[in-house]
């Protein structure tokens, strides 16, 4: 995944996502929407940590979810948060 391009994780009813966007080499912006509202900007090392707490707390019994490679026009909507 190079910079500008991310990765949408949805519930299975897609009604909560965590999504991670790079925006450069080593930082990483993560926008909660679901139970939570938030954003988080972490460096690469952070990443991982981070993204347990998200999961956790959007998707606690969730055995499905869906992932979707974002890029280009698909993150404008992002970029306005």
């Amino acid at each position: 995944m190079g910079p500008g391009e991310g990765i949408d994780i949805r519930s299975y009813k897609r009604n909560r996502s965590v999504v991670i966007i790079r925006v450069s080499e080593m930082r990483f912006k993560v926008i909660e929407r679901g139970f939570f509202v938030e954003e988080f900007e972490v460096e690469e090392r952070g990443l991982e940590k981070l993204l347990k707490k998200v999961i956790k707390r959007e998707f606690p019994r969730s055995h499905k979810l869906r992932l979707y490679h974002i890029s280009g026009e698909e993150l404008l909507p992002y970029k306005r948060l």
